[in-house]
């Protein structure tokens, strides 16, 4: 990880994209979220948060969750540095952590979700709101 680059994509625009979905509101339209990425990096944006506070983070599934933070990264493609919205227990958090990893990503930032509060204090006591994984 380039921790150089992380620093420079902290001091520019941190966008929380939100994720579109179907017309019927049951599946994440994910076509809808690379083009909105592409159009955002398109005009400048670096720096992405998909699945943070205002990406509908606490109405995903973690399979969803998997499926945006994989079209957001694989959009950007190197063009933008993406950090992914994790949290709920400490252990889902390190599984969505570990899933991110697996799509690219170096790095995530923890959700303050309505469910897991303790456990969640704990995980940002550890890893700060904005934290390398690896």
């Amino acid at each position: 990880m380039d921790y150089g680059k992380l620093r420079e994509s902290l001091k520019n625009v941190v966008l929380t994209n939100t994720t579109p979905f179907t017309p019927d509101g049951k599946e994440v339209d994910l076509d809808g979220l690379r083009k909105n990425a592409r159009h955002l990096i398109d005009n400048g944006i670096t720096t992405f948060v998909p699945c943070g506070n205002t990406g509908e983070f606490n109405s995903l599934s973690i399979q969803e969750h998997r499926e945006v933070t994989k079209a957001v990264t694989d959009e950007a493609d190197g063009a933008a540095t993406v950090f992914t919205g994790i949290g709920y227990s400490t252990k889902i958090a390190v599984e969505m952590g570990q899933a991110a990893q697996k799509a690219g990503l170096g790095q995530a930032r923890k959700v303050a979700s309505a469910q897991g509060q303790r456990d969640g204090l704990v995980l940002e006591d550890r890893m700060g709101p904005w934290a390398p994984m690896g």
